[in-house]
């Protein structure tokens, strides 16, 4: 307990930064969608240099592999932090797309469970139905999209830093 109350401080200033986060993320999507895929580019650029830095370490198997990726990584940062709207609008793509391919192994597993006599495959159609139309919906306006995710984003964060600051004050207790 006396490990948790030292680190009250911590849970204060993480919460006020969390609280600050999701204020801007909810009254300003458009900044916050550019500022989170600039934030995804940078990720990008970094992950690509540890990776060729990296890249001796490997079996020699797999070297020539983790160097293409590496430099493909460094290439997707690059494009990413220079084309920032670009990088804002990649992001509705990405879970569009790990949406679309859910929903189709949704449906192919569907269609197994049917022929083992499942008796609520249907329920697992569905879904999957249901996945692939949210997909399409998310990827036909990505802007739309963007935004909303923001948005989304502002309302956890709000939470989570008024979650944070309450446990600031409950160590005074």
């Amino acid at each position: 307990m006396e490990k948790l109350k030292s680190n009250k401080w911590l849970a204060l200033i993480s919460g006020i930064l969390a609280l600050l986060a999701g204020v801007f993320y909810f009254s300003k999507p458009l900044q916050a969608a550019i500022s989170l895929g600039l934030f995804i580019g940078i990720l990008f650029f970094v992950k690509g240099i540890i990776g060729i830095f990296a890249y001796r370490d490997n079996h020699e198997s797999v070297r020539g592999a983790v160097l293409a990726s590496s430099i493909l990584d460094i290439m997707m940062g690059c494009l990413l932090v220079t084309k920032v709207f670009t990088a804002a609008l990649t992001i509705p793509y990405i879970i569009g797309f790990w949406m679309m391919f859910t929903g189709i192994l949704e449906v192919v597993k569907s269609f197994s469970l049917k022929n083992i006599k499942f008796k609520k495959w249907w329920l697992v159609l569905i879904m999957g139905i249901f996945n692939i139309l949210i997909a399409y919906m998310i990827m036909s306006n990505a802007f739309a999209s963007m935004l909303a995710i923001t948005v989304l984003l502002g309302i956890y964060f709000i939470a989570y830093g008024i979650m944070l600051i309450a446990h600031f004050f409950m160590f005074d207790k």
